[in-house]
């Protein structure tokens, strides 16, 4: 649910990180517009190495991903509310509510439409906890029932709450 990239500097790379700068402080929706730029730019760069293990329990879905320090994350959108941690390291977290430093260990919750800019600090572990109703264990399915690419795939009556 994640795209990640080493800290390298191409020019399209440095355009949209200024984007997302330029875009803090303006209304939400620019901020979204700047950080689905700066996921579209980061998609054609190489990735970080990083781990992902999908946990299950009855009625839960969890994901741990363990990421080196220096990279850069542009989550998907987050389609439903669920419970984040923050286990291991320090990042920078950037989204339509403005830019913070998360530092281990941190427990909250993930809101409904919720898309993160991530720059990991240190090496980090992050986990979110799902319900899972069907304890359906097939990583793809799950992907596409928890999250989306763009706000317009979250439906009119969503964004209504969102905007």
């Amino acid at each position: 649910m994640t795209t990640e990239v080493h800290s390298i500097n191409p020019e399209g790379l440095l355009t949209a990180l200024a984007g997302v700068g330029r875009a803090l402080g303006q209304s939400k929706q620019e901020i979204r517009e700047a950080i689905h730029e700066l996921g579209l730019q980061m998609e054609t760069l190489p990735q970080c190495e990083q781990g992902l293990r999908h946990i299950y329990a009855d009625g839960l879905y969890g994901r741990e991903w363990t990421c080196e320090a220096g990279c850069i994350i542009v989550t998907e959108i987050h389609k439903v509310q669920h419970i984040s941690s923050l286990t291991k390291g320090k990042i920078v977290v950037t989204s339509d509510d403005g830019c913070k430093i998360l530092e281990a260990p941190q427990f909250f919750v993930t809101e409904q439409g919720t898309q993160r800019v991530l720059l990991t600090l240190e090496p980090t572990v992050f986990t979110t906890v799902h319900l899972n109703p069907d304890n359906e264990k097939d990583p793809d399915v799950l992907k596409a029932r928890l999250t989306v690419r763009t706000y317009d795939q979250l439906g009119c009556e969503v964004q209504g709450v969102l905007a």
